[in-house]
């Protein structure tokens, strides 16, 4: 009947909902139930300022959705270097604990060109190169103004970070050779998952 499926269904949810730690900056004293899609994650992010430098970091647990599970992704351009190191779990508070983040230096032979109009330059015309750190094996280009704000950047980021929900913002793009990314036209439409990636530590 249509009781019994409604009720069936019901007790799924609830069979299948995980409890997890959910908080920022702690793990201590907080936790939520999940929904029965989501996994508990916890994640760690860093940046640093390269004129100042200054560091900045953001520790969080939660519920997520799977595809939200990305792993470690890095991203930097001339005035950041960015990463996060993220992971998953599906049992009963099992995202306790702290992932330890180091500020990556060691170059990795690639060399991007690099701009941020949050500096108020022009990237259509780049003219600075950086050179690529740790697992920033890809250059990128992005252009976006999905949220009303012209935005455009290029830099290194890592495949992790290209590869995120490529149904989604795959005009942003990434390319593996030496100052590869210099084309202008590129034109982004930032996805959901790439968007909450980047506003990790750029914004």
């Amino acid at each position: 009947s249509i009781c019994r499926s409604v009720l069936l269904s019901v007790c799924r949810s609830v069979l299948h909902s995980l409890k997890c730690y959910s908080c920022e900056n702690t793990a201590s004293g907080c936790n939520h139930t999940c929904s029965s899609e989501d996994i508990c994650s916890k994640d760690t992010t860093k940046t640093w300022f390269t004129q100042t430098g200054i560091e900045d970091g953001l520790k969080s647990w939660g519920c997520i959705p799977n595809e939200y599970c990305f792993g470690h992704v890095l991203l930097q351009t001339k005035l950041k270097v960015g990463i996060t190191k993220r992971e998953c779990c599906q049992t009963e508070l099992c995202n306790k604990g702290v992932i330890t983040v180091v500020i990556p230096d060691k170059k990795n032979g690639l060399r991007c060109w690099s701009c941020d109009n949050d500096n108020g330059e022009n990237c259509a015309e780049p003219t600075i190169t950086i050179d690529c750190v740790d697992i920033g094996t890809r250059c990128f280009t992005l252009y976006s103004n999905s949220t009303g704000i012209e935005q455009f950047m290029r830099g290194c980021a890592s495949p992790s970070y290209c590869s995120i929900d490529p149904e989604i913002g795959t005009d942003f793009t990434c390319c593996g050779k030496d100052l590869c990314n210099a084309s202008q036209n590129v034109r982004a439409t930032i996805g959901t998952v790439w968007l909450a990636v980047l506003s990790l530590w750029l914004f």
